[in-house]
């Protein structure tokens, strides 16, 4: 993780946060998105992906939560309308 290699390297955590904060768009995990991962890990679990994880989830469900598209490499996510599988 960037911030551990940030902390062994001498650089400030908050100086490397506020760099990626400059560079994306960090969305608060909010109730609603922590309900609903919840929703589609045990969704997803039940009909075939095993080794879907509630951070799978939440990835899901944050990009649902702002209208967008998932692009991933995880094939746990092929069957999902709402997100573009690479190969």
């Amino acid at each position: 993780m960037r911030i551990l290699s940030a902390l062994r390297s001498g650089v400030p955590a908050a100086e490397r946060l506020n760099a990626v904060e400059q560079m994306a768009n960090v969305v608060p995990l909010t109730r609603e998105i922590c309900l609903e991962a919840a929703a589609i890990k045990s969704t997803k679990r039940k009909e075939e992906a095993s080794s879907f994880g509630i951070v799978d989830g939440i990835i899901l469900s944050t990009a649902r939560s702002l209208g967008q598209n998932l692009l991933t490499f995880d094939a746990d996510f092929a069957r999902e309308e709402d997100c573009v599988v690479l190969r």
